[in-house]
């Protein structure tokens, strides 16, 4: 017995309909926006200026490099 039988037909497939174009922005509005998160990014980098710790020749002070041992001894 081979399992004969009647041969299946694929089902015929609508092709997908075409994507809409994308709604198209002013391009004044687009510009504000950019120059709104610009102006954000600059004023989040500028409150980070006082948090810096070392100047251009970094830290001058010894490093620290002895090895700390089990128990303090």
């Amino acid at each position: 017995m081979a399992g004969g039988g009647t041969p299946s037909v694929p089902v015929a497939v609508t092709p997908p309909e075409a994507p809409k174009e994308p709604v198209k922005q002013a391009d004044t509005q687009v510009q504000q926006a950019s120059d709104s998160l610009r102006r954000q990014a600059a004023l989040a980098g500028a409150s980070r200026g006082g948090t810096l710790l070392t100047g251009g020749q970094g830290i001058t002070a010894a490093a620290d490099l002895a090895r700390k041992t089990l128990l303090g001894a």
